[in-house]
């Protein structure tokens, strides 16, 4: 008795005819998942004006997966910097005892330092559940003589489809 054979190609990594063994499949199915990783795009697109830093964000792929970055640069060296991402409210939020504003109301944050050149990252993987929309900035606290100063970056907003 001879064995059934297979009608279609799969994913056009066998001739049409044979049937496929697990690795072949494995690996149909790591292409299919790459394909539909590879086709999450990302936009950004910057809002209000920086003061103390300026903010960008950008999609980044590596060799095991695809990405979001911000980096801030220009901040105060040493600073602790919060990245404060939510939605933007009607108008921007004044930081107290500063003149800077915040520009995205919070609904998460997550915190780093500014290294000595005054610039930091914040990466992060692409959500699986698209499409995703949210804005981010960077807000510092520095300590000075006369005490805490509050600063902000420009906001970013990220779409992702």
């Amino acid at each position: 008795m001879r064995a059934a054979t297979a009608t279609v190609s799969v994913l056009g990594l066998l001739p049409a005819g044979q049937l496929p063994n697990m690795k072949t499949l494995a690996l149909a199915a790591a292409f299919a998942l790459a394909t539909v990783a590879s086709a999450q795009t990302c936009a950004f697109s910057l809002f209000g004006r920086p003061c103390g830093g300026d903010l960008a964000g950008q999609q980044v792929t590596t060799p095991t997966a695809s990405g979001i970055r911000f980096d801030a640069a220009n901040l105060a060296p040493g600073a602790v910097a919060i990245l404060v991402f939510g939605q933007q409210p009607t108008q921007g939020i004044q930081l107290p005892g500063s003149n800077c504003l915040l520009l995205v109301q919070p609904g998460s944050t997550v915190v780093a330092q500014a290294d000595r050149t005054g610039a930091c990252a914040f990466r992060f993987p692409i959500p699986t559940r698209l499409p995703v929309a949210a804005d981010f900035q960077v807000v510092t606290i520095g300590f000075t003589r006369n005490g805490r100063i509050a600063e902000s970056t420009n906001g970013v907003r990220l779409l992702c489809r």
